[in-house]
């Protein structure tokens, strides 16, 4: 072993020492398994590589502009969960946020703009699941106003279905994977790694079981696909609606200001309702969902919900 070498490990071993002082004065904050995970990375001849987005975090990214004003500061619940500092996504510098997007996605649409040609498409095709006529769970976002996040709040704590087996029913029918060379699972492995593991900050959500039935439970209470047709918005190979009825359908039935977002088809060079945003508060009551609920960008199209384009609210195949 030669000098360099010796003097590597001696800085290794000095900075370990650092890191498990400073778990032993903060160790309500930090676990002992963060500290072996970053010690491991210290110790690795390698740098790590940068985890590429996903197909999925691409158009959660996507239909979220940056366009809501600071708000004041506020109390951050914590309930009984231990903050995994180390492990937050980089981007999300703290553990705040102070409301949810419980977003539901129109599956039709979903598979038009999964399948329709884009630099990111993974190479599974997208088809709605027999027997789903209906909007279906995206997700269920923790959000601070002018930004999505925080996201991926503990990598240690993994994804297990079987801790949501007597859900998996009601799941496959209201939050069901449209992708078919993925997982039946792979859509909520996903959602809970970026956003259920932040979501679990508030006690009504602390752990898998709680944040996937508490979801499943504001999807009923917030039925799109009842509050549309109250307003005589169907779906239909014909028909076609503008900007403004939609978003009043949705918020005369909600009593605040959704987000509605559309998908451009290049292949029809049409554009098609794809999903409403709902903003609650952490007592789950709708807030006004701040920001330009027209004119956004799909995550392929050209253009999304304008005001002077009709929109087309597609039959499922």
């Amino acid at each position: 072993m030669n000098d360099f070498q010796i003097t590597k490990m001696g800085i290794r071993v000095l900075v370990t020492a650092i890191i498990i002082t400073l778990c032993l004065l903060n160790s309500r904050q930090i676990s002992a398994w963060s500290v072996v995970e970053l010690v491991s990375r210290l110790s690795s001849p390698k740098s790590p590589v940068a985890k590429q987005p996903s197909a999925r975090d691409v158009q959660e990214n996507a239909v979220f502009t940056n366009t809501r004003p600071a708000p004041g500061a506020a109390e951050v619940d914590k309930g009984k969960f231990i903050f995994d500092r180390l492990s937050l996504n980089k981007q999300s510098s703290n553990d705040t946020w102070t409301e949810l997007i419980l977003t539901i996605q129109w599956p039709q649409s979903f598979c038009l703009d999964y399948n329709d040609g884009r630099d990111y498409k993974e190479a599974g095709e997208c088809k709605v699941p027999a027997g789903i006529d209906d909007w279906t769970i995206h997700g269920l976002w923790p959000s601070n106003p002018g930004k999505l996040g925080p996201e991926n709040c503990n990598s240690t704590w993994k994804f297990d279905v079987t801790k949501i087996s007597d859900l998996v029913a009601e799941m496959n029918a209201s939050w069901p994977n449209c992708i078919t060379d993925e997982a039946y699972d792979s859509l909520w492995s996903h959602e809970w790694d970026k956003h259920g593991t932040c979501a679990s900050l508030l006690p009504a959500l602390y752990g898998e079981h709680n944040y996937f039935q508490k979801t499943l439970t504001l999807r009923k209470q917030f039925d799109i696909k009842g509050m549309l047709e109250a307003s005589a918005i169907v779906p239909s190979k014909t028909n076609s609606y503008d900007y403004p009825t939609i978003f009043n359908a949705v918020k005369g039935a909600i009593g605040t200001d959704p987000t509605v977002t559309c998908v451009y088809d290049h292949k029809t060079q049409l554009v098609y309702l794809s999903q409403v945003e709902i903003c609650l508060d952490k007592q789950f009551n709708p807030v006004n969902c701040v920001g330009l609920n027209s004119m956004r960008k799909s995550s392929l199209g050209e253009e999304s919900c304008a005001n002077d384009k009709l929109i087309f609210y597609p039959l499922v195949n």
